[in-house]
């Protein structure tokens, strides 16, 4: 085997999936699960918690590991509902209802199950009723389909009485039916835990529609809903529903349909170094070569600045930029590899802070100085007007930019090492043209 065949990692491409087995876990799930599900022990329903996180940090396989964690505790819990792939029906409350009663197996033809199902379909009726009071679809003659939402006002006074009363009416027969349905399904236990996720997939203005539609369930008196979002999404959506003006704060908005808000914390360091190592094997099938493994205890890799807490957090970013980096190494010849895995924090800043990458590649001399201090900075903004103004505190940029200043800023050429580089990342200059001395 020729020696660069042999130091060429192998990669293999794989779509991101939540894990399930809370032994695959990289980020210290294992730890704050059992706590969590601790936290469930002890909640009385109805209560809605929202797990928060931005998009990447591992809602998703955190809500898998809770479920797998209840079930093992004896208490009931729903598989994920993925509200995202029902975001334009207006018919969401009744999918949610479905995957309960799907749940508690009353769709079966067992017999033992027909009072169960009777209570379901009264609910069902209900349902329908409420969301045909504010809702229906119309259906043009060229197939297209319009959600409508009715408002009272434009029916006058009288109607709008109606509507009211109609939405009074039915809320009520269906709460009452709906706690039927789950008494009967729980069969003595105390409590459903609900898991909804991917509310911040959706459009924001359905993200919200899906969020204060899914009110009608949340006074159940044994229902514990978990819900998993990107708060500063959902934030914006609400936002930008009332608009700028109206005087409503999204936040707080927010906090007035959530009873608990949980956000998955940043992983330690610690765990960050182990989650590189590990995702470099899983990727490869190999252990990291000598080159990488040094920079991975001695180069920053153990410490929170080289990722910054919005790569920290977001470990779907930190294995796209890892599988970026071991592809363009498996292109690179072995004079240049080394130089490639030092450039890790370029990976980071291209998967966060695209528009700050682009100027880079044109500026070398900005990643070198950003991580300097904030006079440097203020000047560097200054040349290039308010396109880098928003970065001047970002203290995670700052943070990878130290980095690249600790590698580069002693070199007499470092400010074309790093354009030249990052040119090379995007694919744009030859490593023949590459200068890495």
């Amino acid at each position: 085997m020729k020696k660069e065949e042999k130091n060429t990692p192998n990669l293999r491409y794989k779509r991101h999936e939540p894990i399930e087995d809370i032994a695959k876990d990289l980020l210290g799930f294992d730890r704050l699960v059992p706590q969590f599900v601790e936290i469930l022990q002890v909640t009385d329903p109805p209560y809605v918690i929202g797990i928060t996180g931005e998009w990447g940090t591992g809602k998703s396989s955190f809500l898998e590991c809770v479920k797998n964690k209840l079930l093992e505790e004896n208490i009931e819990v729903t598989d994920r509902i993925e509200l995202w792939k029902f975001s334009s029906r207006v018919d969401l409350p009744l999918i949610v209802l479905e995957a309960i009663a799907q749940h508690f197996g009353i769709a079966s033809a067992d017999k033992s199950k027909q009072k169960m199902l009777a209570i379901f379909n009264k609910a069902k009726d209900s349902l329908l009723a409420l969301i045909s009071v504010f809702k229906f679809s119309v259906k043009q003659p060229d197939g297209t389909e319009y959600k409508v939402n009715l408002d009272a006002t434009e029916f006058g006074k009288r109607v709008g009485e109606i509507l009211k009363a109609a939405d009074k009416k039915g809320k009520e027969s269906f709460s009452v039916e709906f706690d039927k349905l789950i008494e009967h399904g729980l069969k003595g236990k105390t409590k459903l835990v609900v898991l909804l996720d991917d509310l911040d997939r959706c459009l924001p203005d359905e993200a919200f529609e899906l969020l204060q539609t899914l009110r009608i369930f949340f006074d159940s008196k044994r229902v514990i809903f978990l819900i998993a979002m990107d708060e500063s999404v959902i934030k914006c959506a609400i936002q930008s529903r009332f608009g700028k003006d109206s005087g409503v704060n999204g936040q707080w908005y927010l906090e007035k349909l959530l009873d608990r808000k949980y956000r998955i914390p940043f992983p330690t360091p610690a765990r960050l170094n182990s989650f590189f190592y590990k995702k470099y094997v899983e990727l490869t099938g190999e252990n990291p070569p000598s080159d990488l493994q040094g920079p991975i205890t001695n180069w920053g890799f153990d410490k929170i600045e080289i990722y910054g807490s919005k790569a920290a957090n977001n470990p779907r970013r930190i294995v796209r930029a890892l599988e970026r980096m071991i592809e363009l190494a498996t292109l690179t010849d072995d004079v240049n590899r080394s130089a490639i895995f030092a450039s890790w924090p370029f990976f980071v800043i291209r998967e966060i802070y695209p528009d700050f990458y682009e100027l880079m590649k044109k500026d070398g001399g900005i990643a070198i100085n950003w991580g300097s201090n904030l006079e440097t900075r203020g000047i560097i903004a200054d040349r290039y007007g308010n396109l880098l103004t928003p970065y001047l505190h970002d203290q995670d940029l700052i943070g990878l930019c130290t980095v690249v200043r600790r590698c580069f800023a002693s070199r007499a050429n470092g400010k074309l090492i790093v354009e030249g580089l990052l040119r090379y990342i995007d694919g744009e200059l030859d490593q023949k043209h590459l200068i890495v001395g």
